[in-house]
């Protein structure tokens, strides 16, 4: 009788004999991991949330700086890496070296908002939303919070053929606010960091509450430091018709999978990209009322993004033909 097929996952947090195993899917980010199977021979492949650009480079005709390690770029022979990412949402005619296995979007199953957050559910049924997620990691500052919330604020005005917020600075004085924004973050980088939104930020008679008051306390507008449910089942809502995000991967995909048009800030629709990596109502303002109230431009956006969406849906999603190439080398 043949031995069970086993199947180790090697990720930054676990380890284990990868040699007993007869095939070990490894996160590329954990370089010691890799160079256990090559040492040990072991079958493995790399199971990766990154695009096929991060991993193609060396195989393209043109040449560009490299940060992936060499064993990741050029892996032994018969080593594959299974990419979270498809050619259709990639940078276009990009060679594909026969190593690299375009899985599409591997995101996880989630229980549904409401199974979750009844009230939160709840509350995104009211009508279209424009969900804001700045990630795990980031910390948000009170100048970018503040920027988000004044084209938040102009969007609202906007929305009621009301003088956009923006406009009750003059020109001059918003420019010299960014400029001084821009020195204060490459000056003082730590300072910044120190000086992420707490929960008083937010309260009535804050900075950021003052500018959204009205529509914070008639509840169009929640902030709050965590949502329970997963990010992929918010933006699975049908009322979700905007997802602003730092553009990371996971981010990225979610929204790609779930047909979300979306606005890009920090890493990049990029709405800060005067700014960056400070985040600017001047800039992010016109991208969200072009992509939430232009009817032209956000009909052909959300057509787009569904059209996406059914591509990274193909052959049941990213995360089982992960799952089947894998035991395809079992």
């Amino acid at each position: 009788m043949s031995p069970p097929k086993r199947i180790l996952l090697l990720t930054n947090s676990e380890h284990g004999q990868a040699s007993s195993y007869t095939v070990t899917p490894v996160d590329p980010a954990f370089s010691p991991a890799v160079t256990a199977c090559v040492h040990a021979k072991a079958r493995f492949c790399i199971l990766a949330p990154n695009t096929i650009k991060d991993f193609s480079m060396p195989f393209q005709p043109w040449t560009t700086p490299l940060t992936l390690n060499r064993l990741n770029r050029f892996p032994p022979p018969g080593v594959r890496h299974l990419v979270a990412n498809l050619p259709e949402l990639e940078f276009p005619r990009l060679r594909v070296p026969p190593h690299l296995v375009p899985c599409g979007p591997m995101v996880r199953p989630a229980p549904a908002v409401s199974a979750v957050d009844p009230d939160l559910a709840a509350w995104l049924a009211r009508g279209p939303t424009v969900y804001i997620n700045t990630s795990t990691l980031h910390q948000t500052t009170e100048w970018d919070a503040l920027e988000i919330a004044r084209a938040l604020r102009a969007l609202f005005d906007h929305q009621a053929r009301a003088q956009a917020t923006a406009e009750r600075y003059s020109d001059n004085q918003m420019e010299e606010e960014e400029k001084k924004k821009k020195v204060k973050a490459k000056d003082d980088d730590k300072s910044r960091s120190r000086e992420k939104v707490v929960g008083e930020d937010l309260q009535k008679g804050s900075r950021i509450h003052g500018v959204l008051e009205e529509e914070i306390d008639a509840d169009r507008v929640r902030i709050v430091p965590w949502l329970h449910p997963e990010p992929s089942a918010i933006l699975a809502e049908p009322n979700v018709i905007c997802s602003v995000h730092h553009g990371g991967a996971n981010s990225f995909l979610e929204a790609v999978s779930a047909g979300v048009p979306h606005i890009l800030l920090d890493i990049g629709r990029w709405a800060n990209r005067r700014m960056l990596p400070l985040n600017s109502a001047r800039e992010l303002a016109p991208a969200l009322i072009e992509m939430v109230l232009s009817k032209e431009h956000s009909q052909v956006m959300r057509r787009r993004a569904g059209e996406l969406a059914r591509v990274c849906g193909r052959d049941a999603g990213g995360r089982v033909v992960a799952a089947r190439t894998i035991m395809e080398q079992i």
